[in-house]
């Protein structure tokens, strides 16, 4: 925690601003990037509609044309990329709604892994 102060204190005077107004606009920024995170979820849920309905769609036409496996390879290839996104905004939505009820834990957050990348 000690080293959070010289570092913002470093970055303001480089930025010619306060640590204070840094801080600030580190705050505002959380919900900014918690409405992307959920426009992001939004439009995840959106595909994954859109997905279920098309392999519904090529699956019942390629039992008619009695294709047998082809009608895996595409919606699985894209099934497996879908489901590997989910995973992953699943572990990040504790960042989003951090962003919405406690804005200052998530600049922290931000400031610290700053630090520790620095490092």
């Amino acid at each position: 925690m000690k080293e959070i102060a010289p570092l913002l204190e470093k970055l303001a005077k480089q930025l010619g601003t306060t640590v204070e107004y840094l801080w600030a606009v580190l705050v505002r920024q959380a919900m900014i990037a918690s409405c992307i995170d959920i426009l992001q979820y939004i439009i995840l849920g959106v595909a994954t509609y859109f997905f279920v309905k098309l392999t519904k769609k090529f699956y019942l036409e390629s039992e008619e044309k009695q294709w047998d496996g082809i009608w895996f390879t595409i919606p699985g290839i894209m099934g497996m990329a879908l489901l590997i996104i989910w995973i992953v905004s699943f572990f990040c939505i504790q960042n989003t709604i951090s962003g919405f009820l406690n804005p200052e834990y998530w600049a922290l957050q931000k400031v610290l892994g700053l630090i520790g990348s620095a490092k």
